[in-house]
């Protein structure tokens, strides 16, 4: 009687034992599926690329509250890149309108020169000081409202944060954006419309704030294209807290929106 009771023991022991190395190998092929049309490329490294986009949001978040800077995330929807870029001054100018994508670093930098150039009218219409009525050894310079919001009417320059960190970040081999929706756009960038010129920002304040951003991240055919076929991914940036949750499919700007106003939430 013993010898069956320890036999049944072994057998349920066996049993268990093939569950659990069946439950692992389950949850190995499930995690090393290979994405369609991208060979060496699997549901874990999906994961990773997007928990790193999702992680970078966030660091963008605290290195403005934390050195007191206006940054921007610019996010290269063609090639997949992003990187952060931080204001020279403490004003931004932050474009609404999508047909114009931010500048390249050169057309910043022509830009600053154009408006310097075109400024100088207004210094001149100011004229020179003269001597103040009640003392002879004071001047007085007359300055229009337009010459004293000279610091906020003037482009915003923009420099690429050099460090270890920020260098070589990108979606991988697999994904690609192909929707950013931002506060400050007034109608979302489509990948479709502008293709290599869809580079777009999302800005980050030191004061802790920053805007409501979607992003709409597909799976990538090839260069550029992205498979409309698979089910996409949501990303939504919490304005508040600078956290990124990723969901599976496509969530709308309104919903999202209408969420947030009501401070509602899919995963905050």
């Amino acid at each position: 009687m013993k010898f069956q009771v320890t036999m049944i023991k072994n057998v349920q022991r066996a049993f268990t034992m093939i569950e659990i190395i069946m439950v692992i190998a389950l949850l190995g092929f499930v995690y090393s599926v290979v994405i369609p049309g991208f060979r060496n490329v699997t549901g874990v490294d999906v994961a990773n690329q997007l928990n790193q986009f999702g992680g970078g949001i966030r660091a963008a978040y605290d290195y403005a509250v934390l050195y007191q800077r206006n940054v921007r995330l610019r996010i290269d929807m063609h090639h997949g890149r992003y990187w952060l870029e931080e204001a020279a001054g403490d004003v931004v100018r932050i474009p609404n309108d999508p047909v114009e994508i931010d500048l390249s670093p050169e057309e910043e930098k022509e830009a600053a020169e154009n408006f310097k150039v075109d400024f100088e009218k207004y210094l001149d219409l100011a004229g020179e000081a003269v001597p103040d009525l009640d003392d002879d050894e004071k001047q007085v310079s007359f300055e229009s409202p337009v010459i004293r919001a000279q610091k906020r009417l003037q482009p915003t320059t923009w420099t690429r944060v050099d460090s270890s960190e920020w260098r070589g970040l990108n979606l991988g081999e697999a994904l690609i954006v192909r929707l950013v929706q931002t506060d400050h756009l007034s109608t979302p960038v489509l990948l479709d419309d502008y293709g290599q010129e869809a580079v777009v920002s999302l800005y980050f304040f030191p004061d802790g704030r920053t805007e409501q951003a979607l992003f709409h991240i597909y799976y990538k055919l090839s260069d550029g294209v992205p498979d409309t076929e698979q089910l996409p991914y949501s990303v939504l940036v919490n304005p508040f807290t600078g956290l990124a949750d990723v969901l599976n499919g496509v969530v709308e700007w309104e919903q999202y929106s209408e969420a947030v106003r009501e401070g509602k939430s899919f995963e905050f």
